[in-house]
């Protein structure tokens, strides 16, 4: 059963959802615009949704609405988290965006520019775990809701069942780099795969600043010659 928040903007889907074929009812939902429970590979999941137009996503953009509240109370709701995004849009000749309505292609009345609303969007994805989706109407919007029901409540193993496929840890949370992480990240010839391996080594900044050659040659992969060239750098 797909559960859709009866409030303005999102109480649109139930008709063409329900019209595709699909269960579905309204309920008021704290966070995310759509809900429903589908099967994960060591159980079920709660899968979220948030849906906007266009325009409500720049507003909430530019509000902070969604990193700022809807984002984090979603992440707390649900295992998976969908961003579902309505509208035709593409870049303008001077980097703005220009949006398709009914006349036709149209300047966007905002001042943003496609290339930095393409970057925040990847940053939703990569940074906090949500899959964008985009759709031209609702219709489709609805087809995008149904399509992801019908796959999520199928046996997990059912998606790979001709193939071998790897399988994501779906519970897993993105970790963010610690100070000590952030600030070795910029030495020369620290890689991301020893920044680990100078986290455990290193307890705070002012103690890896202060590292001598023979420290920094206790960490898995760093060699006398890399030592020398990171106190080097540090001095």
């Amino acid at each position: 059963m797909i559960t859709v928040d009866y409030r303005e903007g999102s109480k649109e889907l139930v008709p063409v959802l329900s019209k595709i074929g699909v269960p579905v009812k309204e309920e008021y939902l704290a966070y995310g615009d759509v809900m429903f429970l589908g099967k994960g590979p060591d159980g079920p999941l709660l899968i979220g949704i948030e849906y906007k137009k266009l325009s409500d996503l720049l507003q909430s953009w530019y509000d902070n609405r969604l990193l700022g509240h809807q984002l984090p109370g979603m992440q707390n709701s649900f295992d998976i988290n969908y961003l579902l995004v309505e509208g035709v849009y593409s870049c303008d000749t001077d980097g703005g965006m220009r949006v398709l309505r009914e006349r036709g292609w149209r300047k966007h009345e905002s001042e943003t520019r496609y290339e930095n609303l393409r970057g925040w969007l990847y940053t939703l994805q990569v940074c906090y775990g949500v899959t964008v989706l985009e759709s031209p109407n609702l219709l489709s919007s609805a087809v995008q809701v149904a399509a992801l029901y019908r796959w999520w409540v199928k046996d997990f193993a059912s998606h790979g069942s001709s193939m071998y496929v790897h399988l994501p840890n779906l519970n897993r949370k993105l970790m963010l780099p610690t100070p000590v992480q952030r600030v070795a990240s910029v030495f020369p010839g620290v890689g991301t795969e020893k920044l680990g391996d100078i986290a455990e080594k290193f307890a705070s900044i002012r103690g890896m600043v202060n590292a001598d050659v023979k420290e920094w040659m206790e960490i898995p992969g760093i060699g006398k010659s890399r030592a020398e060239k990171i106190v080097g750098y540090l001095s």
